[in-house]
């Protein structure tokens, strides 16, 4: 599945209200939110299989929820990423909901990823908050 071809995907599956109550609740920092749910987003990420280059490059679109929170549920399809990847990818979560998706789907598959705990809790400005996500899903 090309690029274009999952935007395509985001487009036909949008819905409108949910977009708009995300936005409106500041849930979301993309100025671009099709509103598609993580069941939705989870299917495609199955349809799509294990495929880093889709995944870093649907991460690096910084502008659109669902490209970030689909890289994630790809990157879960992939081997665990080394320690330094997993850093790399907690720094740059931009909302609550990257946060969870990166726990559950990522970093719980890090091998000694309880390490990660203290590194992650001191970064700014979702640190703490995805620590507590990946203790979450440790236990």
């Amino acid at each position: 599945m090309t690029l274009q071809e999952i935007k395509k995907e985001f487009f036909a599956l949008r819905n409108g209200v949910t977009a708009s109550q995300l936005k409106q609740a500041g849930a979301t920092p993309c100025p671009q939110v099709f509103g598609l749910n993580i069941p939705q987003i989870s299917e495609i990420a199955r349809r799509i299989g294990a495929d880093s280059d889709i995944a870093s490059t649907l991460w690096t679109d910084r502008g659109v929820r669902e490209s970030r929170l689909l890289a994630l549920y790809i990157m879960g399809l992939l081997p665990a990423p080394p320690m330094e990847a997993a850093l790399e990818l907690a720094a740059d979560v931009q909302s609550p909901e990257e946060a969870d998706v990166l726990a559950f789907k990522v970093l719980k598959r890090v091998s000694d990823s309880a390490s990660l705990l203290p590194l992650i809790g001191e970064m700014q400005p979702l640190g703490a908050y995805l620590a507590n996500s990946l203790m979450r899903h440790l236990e």
